[in-house]
């Protein structure tokens, strides 16, 4: 369900059944807010601006305090139980050469250390995007934290990650790092989801010779997610695996994550881009003068470049971002797909009885034989017996609620308008949205996500009982339709319940 507030307006989205309950006992309609924070994939994170010669990061020693040093380096993208153990253990043997320990992720962790009394660790460099922290202070050793957050002014971008070697992240790291240090990566070790490294001098240094390509062993985010669903482990895997139904979970919180982060570098990049133009009109106002000054219309050129090269520089991130919402939401279908292709046999011999028993189209007789003795999915999780059970609910309860319907595209003045999304229950259409704009009128229906939108035709029965609407493509008003829900305006808030359709 979707509940949105006429602007300042909020939408919701619910099934069907619990929508219909809600108008028999509003007092029983649990909903909860949808909770942001950010988050890109890890196969392209978003570029990091050069850093400053002449602001070297604190707590970082001079270069040539560092000479002779070896680098050693262990990325990831996020702690392997990163939303209820975000701790990452880092074992550091000796090595026979001074140490420059570089500890590199996405997500935040708190890193434990066990430094061997004869590891020799002068340096340890923190780079990322959210907050890191060590578990125990290092009085002898210095600590520089080079991460985004919790920098208050978001306009550093100074930051930089990564967890694989032969990428633009990896290649990156390894420029910064030299500029940093100037020394070269000694080893390197990245992981996808990470619980432990040890660093010795040996594990790592094959990447970095070109030996191995440096592939993560989870198998990037695809792996990690497989291994929620019974997979081969990590080769850092020295514990229980999270239950097949905390998928969605893993899901649902990247997802948020990768919202927000969107959001953020859409806001960034509207705000880059006005101050372009108001740069570009304090130039043009300095260059119509009658007598304008050389000088100050060279500073009004230089600023003007200064604020497009910025503006470019937020757009290329925002663009970085949306590029890894796909990925994100790729790695998901593949995972799905991969689920599925092992438990092909099964699905193949449903696919014979039903052909033999011509029953082939019938969903019903399916899920019956589907059912075990207590009447759910045999052999299913919990997360399939509640989909089903909703599909079941919503198939039987749509047909109902749409028979002699006069759907147009008809205004409705207490559904038209501007709705702002505040709040989401359930799964499904929309279900990981956030920021989200609804725009419409008769024959329309607009979905604005910062600067970008999405138009689509509207029908509905305004007059119908609950009041009912499709979403249709906007170029084939008459097709059928891609979503059908019913929904209800009570003062300046509306509510949405949507429903699977045959569009």
């Amino acid at each position: 369900m979707m509940t949105l507030t006429k602007w300042s307006a909020v939408m919701l989205i619910v099934s069907v059944p619990a929508f219909l309950q809600a108008q028999d006992d509003s007092n029983r309609v649990s909903e909860t807010t949808a909770e942001t924070s950010p988050l890109p994939d890890g196969n392209q994170p978003p570029s990091a601006e050069g850093l400053q010669q002449n602001n070297r990061p604190a707590g970082l020693l001079d270069k040539d305090e560092l000479a002779g040093c070896e680098m050693h380096v262990v990325g990831m993208y996020m702690p392997k139980d990163n939303n209820r153990d975000d701790r990452v253990y880092v074992d550091v043997k000796p090595t026979g050469k001074p140490i420059v320990l570089v500890l590199t992720g996405y997500f935040g962790a708190e890193w434990h250390l066990n430094i061997d009394p004869n590891a020799d660790v002068r340096q340890i460099i923190v780079p990322g995007y959210y907050k890191h922290e060590l578990a125990e202070p290092t009085p002898d050793v210095p600590i520089a934290m080079l991460t985004y957050f919790p920098k208050a002014d978001k306009s550093n971008r100074n930051f930089f990650w990564a967890y694989a070697w032969n990428t633009s992240e990896g290649r990156e790291l390894r420029r910064k790092l030299k500029e940093l240090t100037g020394l070269e990566v000694t080893t390197f070790q990245g992981v996808y989801a990470a619980t432990r490294f040890v660093v010795d001098g040996q594990r790592g240094r094959d990447v970095v010779e070109g030996r191995s390509d440096g592939s993560d062993e989870s198998g990037g985010p695809v792996g990690f997610l497989e291994s929620l669903f019974g997979g081969a482990a990590s080769a850092d895997d020295d514990g229980p695996r999270p239950a097949t139904n905390e998928l969605s979970t893993v899901n649902e919180d990247a997802r948020r994550l990768l919202n927000e982060a969107r959001d953020d570098a859409e806001r960034d990049y509207l705000k880059a881009e006005e101050a372009s133009l108001q740069a570009a009109r304090e130039y043009r106002a300095e260059a119509a003068q009658e007598s304008p000054d050389p000088k100050a219309v060279e500073a009004l050129k230089a600023r003007l470049d200064s604020a497009v090269r910025a503006s470019f520089r937020a757009q290329m991130l925002l663009q970085a971002l949306r590029l890894q919402i796909a990925q994100h939401d790729l790695a998901d279908v593949q995972a799905k797909h991969q689920r599925r292709q092992k438990v092909a046999d099964r699905i193949i011999e449903r696919r014979v009885a039903d052909l033999m028993s011509g029953q082939d189209l019938n969903w019903q007789a399916k899920a019956d034989r589907a059912k075990g003795a207590d009447g759910h999915l045999t052999g299913a999780s919990d997360e399939e017996r509640a989909a089903t059970n909703t599909a079941a609910q919503n198939a039987d309860a749509m047909p109902a609620l749409r028979a002699g319907l006069n759907m147009t595209a008809e205004a409705d003045p207490e559904l038209d308008g501007e709705w702002k999304l505040e709040q989401i229950t359930g799964r499904g259409v929309l279900g990981h949205e956030t920021g989200l704009v609804l725009r419409t009128q008769a024959g329309q229906w607009t979905l604005l996500r910062g600067t970008h939108e999405s138009d689509f035709g509207r029908r509905i029965d305004p007059k119908a009982t609950p009041a009912t609407v499709d979403i249709v493509r906007s170029d084939l008003p008459d097709a059928p339709p891609i979503w059908s829900g019913i929904y209800k305006v009570e003062g300046n808030t509306l509510t949405v319940a949507w429903a699977p359709s045959d569009g």
